[in-house]
Protein backbone atom coordinates (compact mmCIF):
# COMPACT_ATOMS: atom_id res chain seq x y z
CA UNK A 1 0.00 0.00 0.00
CA UNK A 2 2.87 2.37 0.86
CA UNK A 3 4.51 1.69 -2.50
CA UNK A 4 1.25 2.41 -4.33
CA UNK A 5 0.81 5.69 -2.45
CA UNK A 6 4.41 6.71 -3.15
CA UNK A 7 3.98 5.84 -6.84
CA UNK A 8 0.80 7.95 -7.02
CA UNK A 9 2.62 10.92 -5.46
CA UNK A 10 5.53 10.58 -7.93
CA UNK A 11 3.16 10.40 -10.90
CA UNK A 12 1.28 13.44 -9.57
CA UNK A 13 4.50 15.41 -9.17
CA UNK A 14 5.59 14.41 -12.68
CA UNK A 15 2.26 15.51 -14.18
CA UNK A 16 2.35 18.80 -12.28
CA UNK A 17 5.90 19.40 -13.56
CA UNK A 18 4.80 18.68 -17.15
CA UNK A 19 1.84 21.07 -16.87
CA UNK A 20 4.03 23.82 -15.40
CA UNK A 21 6.58 23.31 -18.18
CA UNK A 22 3.88 23.68 -20.87
CA UNK A 23 2.50 26.81 -19.18
CA UNK A 24 5.99 28.35 -18.95
CA UNK A 25 6.83 27.57 -22.58
CA UNK A 26 3.57 29.09 -23.81
CA UNK A 27 4.09 32.16 -21.62
CA UNK A 28 7.58 32.76 -23.07
CA UNK A 29 6.35 32.23 -26.65
CA UNK A 30 3.37 34.56 -26.18
CA UNK A 31 5.58 37.19 -24.51
CA UNK A 32 7.88 37.18 -27.55
CA UNK A 33 4.88 37.46 -29.90
CA UNK A 34 3.66 40.54 -28.01
CA UNK A 35 7.12 42.07 -28.08
CA UNK A 36 7.47 41.35 -31.82
CA UNK A 37 4.09 42.96 -32.55
CA UNK A 38 5.18 46.07 -30.63
CA UNK A 39 8.56 46.21 -32.41
CA UNK A 40 6.87 45.79 -35.80
CA UNK A 41 4.66 48.81 -35.18
CA UNK A 42 7.22 51.05 -33.45
CA UNK A 43 10.55 50.23 -35.10
CA UNK A 44 9.58 48.16 -38.12
CA UNK A 45 7.97 48.88 -41.44
CA UNK A 46 8.78 50.44 -44.76
CA UNK A 47 10.60 53.70 -45.37
CA UNK A 48 10.66 54.92 -48.98
CA UNK A 49 13.44 57.36 -49.80
CA UNK A 50 12.84 57.50 -53.54
CA UNK A 51 9.86 56.13 -55.46
CA UNK A 52 10.77 54.61 -58.84
CA UNK A 53 8.28 54.67 -61.68
CA UNK A 54 8.49 51.80 -64.16
CA UNK A 55 6.28 51.17 -67.15
CA UNK A 56 3.82 48.32 -67.15
CA UNK A 57 5.39 47.04 -70.37
CA UNK A 58 8.86 46.92 -68.77
CA UNK A 59 7.44 45.21 -65.69
CA UNK A 60 5.67 42.59 -67.82
CA UNK A 61 8.69 42.11 -70.08
CA UNK A 62 10.86 41.38 -67.03
CA UNK A 63 8.33 38.89 -65.68
CA UNK A 64 7.36 40.89 -62.60
CA UNK A 65 9.35 42.11 -59.66
CA UNK A 66 11.86 39.24 -59.69
CA UNK A 67 12.97 40.38 -63.12
CA UNK A 68 13.09 44.06 -62.14
CA UNK A 69 15.50 43.62 -59.23
CA UNK A 70 17.99 41.08 -57.95
CA UNK A 71 18.15 39.52 -54.50
CA UNK A 72 21.65 39.25 -53.12
CA UNK A 73 23.38 42.51 -53.86
CA UNK A 74 25.26 44.36 -56.54
CA UNK A 75 27.13 41.38 -58.01
CA UNK A 76 23.89 39.45 -58.47
CA UNK A 77 22.29 42.53 -60.04
CA UNK A 78 25.14 42.81 -62.53
CA UNK A 79 24.94 39.10 -63.30
CA UNK A 80 21.18 39.23 -63.90
CA UNK A 81 21.30 42.59 -65.67
CA UNK A 82 18.81 44.29 -63.36
CA UNK A 83 18.78 48.00 -62.57
CA UNK A 84 17.94 47.47 -58.91
CA UNK A 85 18.98 45.10 -56.14
CA UNK A 86 18.12 44.29 -52.56
CA UNK A 87 20.29 43.30 -49.64
CA UNK A 88 18.96 41.72 -46.45
CA UNK A 89 20.77 41.59 -43.13
CA UNK A 90 19.80 39.42 -40.19
CA UNK A 91 20.29 40.09 -36.49
CA UNK A 92 19.56 37.41 -33.90
CA UNK A 93 17.69 38.84 -30.91
CA UNK A 94 17.15 35.49 -29.19
CA UNK A 95 19.20 32.53 -30.34
CA UNK A 96 17.19 29.55 -29.23
CA UNK A 97 13.74 28.44 -28.16
CA UNK A 98 12.35 30.57 -29.59
CA UNK A 99 14.65 31.96 -32.25
CA UNK A 100 13.87 35.66 -32.74
CA UNK A 101 15.29 37.63 -35.66
CA UNK A 102 15.37 41.21 -36.91
CA UNK A 103 15.52 41.40 -40.70
CA UNK A 104 16.45 44.59 -42.54
CA UNK A 105 15.98 44.65 -46.31
CA UNK A 106 17.20 47.57 -48.42
CA UNK A 107 16.56 48.28 -52.10
CA UNK A 108 19.29 50.03 -54.12
CA UNK A 109 19.68 51.53 -57.57
CA UNK A 110 22.60 49.83 -59.32
CA UNK A 111 23.57 52.90 -61.36
CA UNK A 112 24.59 55.05 -58.39
CA UNK A 113 24.21 52.77 -55.35
CA UNK A 114 21.52 55.04 -53.94
CA UNK A 115 19.19 53.47 -51.38
CA UNK A 116 15.55 53.60 -52.49
CA UNK A 117 13.87 52.10 -49.45
CA UNK A 118 14.25 50.03 -46.31
CA UNK A 119 12.02 47.50 -44.55
CA UNK A 120 12.63 46.37 -40.98
CA UNK A 121 10.76 43.31 -39.73
CA UNK A 122 10.87 40.86 -36.84
CA UNK A 123 10.03 37.17 -36.57
CA UNK A 124 9.87 34.26 -34.12
CA UNK A 125 10.39 30.61 -34.90
CA UNK A 126 9.69 27.89 -32.37
CA UNK A 127 9.27 28.18 -28.64
CA UNK A 128 6.36 25.74 -28.53
CA UNK A 129 5.94 23.31 -25.69
CA UNK A 130 4.39 20.63 -27.83
CA UNK A 131 4.95 20.63 -31.57
CA UNK A 132 3.92 17.40 -33.20
CA UNK A 133 4.95 18.24 -36.75
CA UNK A 134 6.48 21.69 -37.03
CA UNK A 135 7.25 24.58 -34.67
CA UNK A 136 5.05 27.66 -34.95
CA UNK A 137 6.19 31.07 -36.08
CA UNK A 138 5.11 34.68 -35.83
CA UNK A 139 6.19 37.73 -37.81
CA UNK A 140 5.33 41.31 -38.69
CA UNK A 141 3.28 40.04 -41.63
CA UNK A 142 0.66 38.95 -39.07
CA UNK A 143 0.50 42.34 -37.34
CA UNK A 144 -2.40 44.53 -38.46
CA UNK A 145 -1.17 47.87 -39.76
CA UNK A 146 2.33 46.67 -40.66
CA UNK A 147 3.54 47.77 -44.10
CA UNK A 148 6.56 45.74 -45.08
CA UNK A 149 6.67 45.28 -48.84
CA UNK A 150 9.98 46.50 -50.25
CA UNK A 151 8.43 46.35 -53.72
CA UNK A 152 6.37 49.41 -52.75
CA UNK A 153 9.37 51.53 -53.79
CA UNK A 154 8.23 50.77 -57.34
CA UNK A 155 5.22 52.41 -58.95
CA UNK A 156 4.05 50.60 -62.06
CA UNK A 157 2.59 52.95 -64.65
CA UNK A 158 0.04 51.29 -66.94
Amino acid sequence: MKVLKMLSVMIGIGLLGAVLWVVQKNYVRNSWDERIAELCLTEGGLQIYEKVQISGDYFDEKGGFRGVYAIGGLAESERKGTEYYEISTYETLNEWDPTVMKVTTEMYKREDGKILGRVVGYSRSGGDALAIDQQSGYSCAEVEGFNGKITNVFEIIR
